[in-house]
């Protein structure tokens, strides 16, 4: 029997989501909330945030426990996401 691997979650292919975030001086800055299989669902904190050549992209912890990461698509006007 396979041992899970705990990078296996990496590997999870990014979908589409929809995304509400504070934006101050730019879009994309402060997720706030996140829609995951029709569920709207609060961030409770920003963990880690990181820029990649598409755009801003974000790990969240949310009210429920889960981790996200997700992304913003500039290119496209796209937000994406996995759950951890």
């Amino acid at each position: 029997m396979r041992r899970p691997n705990p990078w296996d979650r990496l590997t999870q292919p990014w979908q589409p989501i929809e995304v509400r975030c504070r934006s101050e001086y730019r879009y994309a800055q402060e997720p706030q909330a996140l829609r995951w299989e029709s569920q709207w669902v609060t961030v409770q904190r920003i963990v880690a945030r990181w820029q990649t050549p598409e755009g801003p992209a974000f790990r969240l912890l949310t009210a429920d426990g889960r981790l996200y990461d997700i992304r913003h698509r500039e290119d496209a006007a796209q937000w994406e996401g996995r759950q951890l």
